[in-house]
């Protein structure tokens, strides 16, 4: 075998031994939206996707959905969306600046009217809860106020352990009453639960993070920064973004800036599918576009690579042969 085709087996065990990495992610721009301010992202899977935001064209539906090979507007969705839960495909919540509406699987309608609601959550299709200034919960028939809370964000594992975002505090609900767990300077405007013991939280560019037992501060990327999503895969694989397109990752031991994306104002949100692909999305105010990032956690295989594929196997048969 020539040198030739000893680099391209070399290069083909290299591709196998990289496809095999759990590390191996890539964020490319997926989607140019234009006219729309998104700031609300939810991923059931990669070929249903929901993002929300402002429309800039008159009497256009806030909402849009990917069906996995294009984007498009999905009426219904009169007002701002801030916040959008899919719990499945015929239960999906938006947090809207009226209040909550509700898709059932043929289209959007109001289902709750209030004040202007920032964040939706549901654990099951009678069990939803919204911060809508005050805690909202929905049991399957009607919204009832459980707590003037004050909430801007919530997160949980179920009704039992349910996270909420406030000025200047987190708050913990039981399931039978709203205490404060841990306080903090800022508005939190961002929670993400992964379990009981593994929760983050956000305010300004702080991150906050608990442990089962108490909150702490686990990093700070500075007066220049603003988080405005965040997502955990482990404990150790944890996504925030934010300020100016930027991407920030958790290895367990640190946060670091893993991607930047210029031209972009701000990324609000953050979700991830069930393929496992992250998504993320925000907006550029002078341009007035939207912008949409996702993952692929296996890189494609470039045609460098395929050519040597080639080169070795037809290498490896002629040696067979010879």
């Amino acid at each position: 075998m020539n040198r030739q085709n000893l680099i391209c087996v070399a290069s083909v065990i290299v591709l196998v031994s990289c496809t095999s990495c759990s590390g191996a992610v890539q964020w490319r721009q997926h989607s140019v939206i234009d006219d729309y301010r998104l700031k609300a992202i939810s991923a059931y899977d990669d070929s249903h996707i929901w993002a929300g935001g402002e429309s800039l064209s008159p009497n256009k539906s806030s909402m849009l959905f990917y069906d996995g090979s294009s984007w498009r507007r999905q009426p219904g969705v009169d007002y701002g969306v801030n916040e959008i839960y899919a719990f499945d495909l015929e239960h999906v919540w938006a947090a809207v600046d009226t209040g909550v509406d509700f898709y059932d699987g043929t289209g959007w309608s109001e289902d709750f009217s209030g004040e202007g609601s920032h964040d939706v959550i549901a654990f099951a299709p009678d069990d939803v809860w919204t911060a809508n200034l005050d805690l909202f919960h929905y049991n399957g028939n009607y919204w009832q106020n459980v707590d003037d809370s004050r909430a801007y964000a919530l997160a949980g594992v179920d009704s039992d352990h349910l996270w909420i975002g406030k000025k200047d505090s987190i708050a913990f609900y039981d399931g039978s009453q709203v205490v404060t767990q841990f306080e903090l300077d800022g508005y939190v405007t961002v929670i993400y639960s992964l379990d009981e013991n593994n929760v983050w939280a956000s305010a300004g560019g702080d991150i906050y993070y608990f442990d089962g037992q108490s909150w702490g501060l686990q990093h700070s990327f500075g007066s220049g920064h603003v988080v405005g999503g965040i997502v955990a895969l482990a404990p150790d694989d944890v996504w925030a973004a934010g300020w100016h397109g930027t991407i920030y990752h958790y290895d367990g031991a640190s946060w670091s800036i893993d991607d930047y994306n210029a031209g972009v104002w701000m990324l609000w949100d953050m979700d991830v599918s069930a393929e496992g692909h992250l998504w993320a999305v925000g907006h550029d105010y002078e341009a007035d576009k939207s912008y949409i990032f996702t993952t692929a956690h296996i890189s494609e295989p470039s045609a460098i690579l395929l050519s040597c594929l080639a080169l070795a196997l037809l290498a490896l048969t002629n040696g067979r042969k010879s």
